[in-house]
């Protein structure tokens, strides 16, 4: 399938706008006693219940249980207590109820970006709930600042990693991130959070400049996204070797901020390439 179905549109001009974490408070109904049955937060007591399910996987089902302290396990941060988030190490899959680092004068309410120093540099999306937040270090917990001060992608290494990406693929021009391929493997490009989903495509290419060419192998909808865009679906390329990979974003079907979060795995090496526009011809 190739991967420009959708280049014919006329490109977009993104401009990342700075989001906060959280939308406007919700309100909250019933207050039910300890161990009371419910299916949302909206059944348990205000500011002190959260809604355990029995078996999140297949139902939202549960009892009303108090809301955990600091270092407690989570996975949103629905189930801490107030001024706490959820921080979730998705390399274990476990989650913290922790305060918000000293940069954050709000509190978990602070904008993303100071979040940044809770996790390993290219891998983060925050996701707000009415009065909760819940963080997710794709990289792993605890990694420290990064190189900089943009929140960007640069350098992350391993089996996995991820960044972010401008909505800003078309009219033959692509707008990527370029990542080191180590040697032959499946790449796979998911998405990280509803809020910043996006439908990403994505490249083998021979050089760092993340040249496309319909001769090496190309993915776009191969799999379900983590967090599905309205349409579409997320890419996997099988590389033949060590390379690079191009990862880039349709201009249509992205968050309204405009910018795709994205992680991305398999044999993978340093980025080398960050939002670099090129021109792509059949």
């Amino acid at each position: 399938m190739p991967i420009l179905r959708r280049l014919a549109l006329p490109l977009l001009l993104v401009i990342l706008s700075v989001v906060a974490c959280l939308p406007d408070g919700r309100q909250r109904g019933d207050d039910d006693d300890d161990d009371a049955d419910c299916s949302t937060d909206l059944d348990c007591r205000e500011d002190q219940e959260t809604c355990k399910a029995d078996d999140p996987s297949s139902s939202p089902e549960g009892i009303c249980q108090d809301l955990e302290a600091a270092g407690d396990p989570c996975t949103l941060g629905s189930q801490c207590v107030s001024e706490l988030f959820c921080l979730v190490d998705n390399q274990n899959n476990a989650g913290q109820c922790q305060a918000a680092p000293s940069s954050c004068q709000d509190g978990p309410a602070c904008n993303c970006e100071p979040m940044l120093e809770l996790c390993a540099p290219g891998g983060l999306s925050c996701d707000g709930s009415g009065d909760s937040v819940t963080l997710h270090c794709y990289n792993g917990a605890g990694g420290g600042s990064g190189d900089d001060d943009t929140g960007d992608d640069d350098d992350a290494t391993g089996g996995s990693a991820g960044g972010t990406v401008p909505c800003a693929t078309g009219s033959g021009t692509a707008t990527v991130d370029v990542w080191q391929v180590t040697g032959a493997g499946t790449l796979r490009v998911d998405t990280t959070s509803a809020s910043t989903t996006f439908d990403p495509v994505a490249w083998f290419s021979a050089d760092a400049s993340g040249t496309y060419s319909p001769d090496n192998p190309s993915g776009d909808d191969e799999f379900e996204c983590s967090f599905p865009p309205p349409t579409y679906s997320c890419p996997q390329v099988d590389a033949p070797g060590a390379g690079f990979l191009a990862v880039a974003a349709y201009t249509e079907d992205c968050n309204s901020s405009g910018v795709g979060s994205y992680s991305v795995s398999g044999p993978l090496g340093s980025q080398v390439a960050d939002d670099i526009v090129i021109t792509i011809e059949e």
